[in-house]
C-alpha cells in the first residue's frame, strides 16, 4: 500500500539540510502490511531512518522490516543533463510560440534546468506485522542532506533620530530552492551542520539496491546526531 504521511514538523539547519518527522495514522490487518511511503526526497540519509509505531495493542504489533533505496546517482544526472538540454533548445526556439503556452513551456523549462539528483525520489519501504485488525500511528523521521534548504539570521535596525533611540530585530530567513513544499508544519531551527554519509561506488545490478537495509537501523545513530546541536529552538 502506498501511504504520504504528511509533514508535521522539521527542523532546519544552518548549515543545509535538516531533519523531517512525518506522522499518519493507518489500519493493519492480522499478519504482514506492507506500506511504500512516497514523496521521499533522495536527499535523505539512509543510515538514518527512525521508524515508530503506536497502536492501542502494541504488543501484538511491530515494525518487522524497512527497506530503503535511493535512485543510482549517475544514471539521474545522465537523464538530468538531457533534460537541460532539450530545455535550453526549446527555449531558443520558442519566439513563435503563442503568449498564452510560453508562459508555461517556459516554466517547465525552467523548473527543468535547475534540477539536481535531490530532486528525485528514494524509496522507504515499511513492513509492520499485526496479530490483530487496528490503526496504527506511523512516525518516520529522517534526515535530508540538501545546501538548498537553510536558514540564515537577519537583523533590522530602526533609527528615531527624534527620540535619539534605535530598535534593533532579529529575524530568521529561510531558503528553500528545492522543488520540495512544506506546508502546515512547524518549524525549528538549529545551527548545526550535517555532513554528507560517504557512499561507495557499486556496479550492475547492485547499483539498484546498494542502499537496501533489511534490517531496522538502531535508534542510536539519529539520537547521537540530535544531540549534537548547537543550539535548537523555534
Amino acid at each position: 500500500m502506498k501511504i504520504n504521511p504528511p509533514i508535521t514538523d522539521a527542523i532546519i539547519f544552518s548549515g543545509g539540510g535538516g531533519l523531517v518527522i512525518r506522522k499518519q495514522k493507518t489500519k493493519v490487518s492480522p499478519g504482514k502490511n506492507n506500506f511504500e511511503i512516497m514523496d521521499v526526497p533522495a536527499s535523505f540519509d539512509p543510515e538514518q531512518v527512525i521508524v515508530e509505531i503506536v497502536s492501542e495493542f502494541q504488543d501484538k504489533v511491530k515494525l518487522s522490516q524497512l527497506s530503503i533505496k535511493l535512485p543510482d546517482k549517475t544514471i539521474v544526472n545522465m537523464g538530468i543533463s538531457r533534460e537541460r538540454t532539450a530545455s535550453n533548445n526549446i527555449i531558443t526556439n520558442a519566439t513563435d510560440l503563442r503568449a498564452e503556452s510560453r508562459k508555461k513551456i517556459l516554466a517547465i523549462c525552467e523548473s527543468a534546468y535547475y534540477r539536481q539528483y535531490e530532486d528525485m525520489f528514494g524509496e522507504i519501504d515499511v513492513v509492520v506485522t499485526s496479530e490483530v485488525d487496528t490503526e496504527i500511528d506511523l512516525t518516520l523521521k529522517y534526515f535530508i542532506i540538501d545546501l538548498r534548504i537553510r536558514w540564515k539570521p537577519g537583523v533590522q535596525v530602526d533609527l528615531d533620530e527624534k527620540n535619539n533611540s534605535a530598535k534593533i530585530v532579529g529575524y530568521i530567513n529561510v531558503d528553500n530552492n528545492s522543488d520540495f513544499i512544506f506546508e502546515n508544519v512547524e518549524l525549528e531551527f538549529a545551527e548545526f551542520d550535517l555532513a554528507p554519509t560517504p557512499v561507495m561506488p557499486v556496479g550492475g545490478e547492485a547499483e539498484q539496491v546498494a542502499f537496501a537495509q533489511m534490517q531496522i537501523p538502531a535508534n542510536e545513530n539519529i539520537l547521537r546526531n540530535v544531540r549534537r546541536l548547537k543550539r535548537r529552538f523555534k
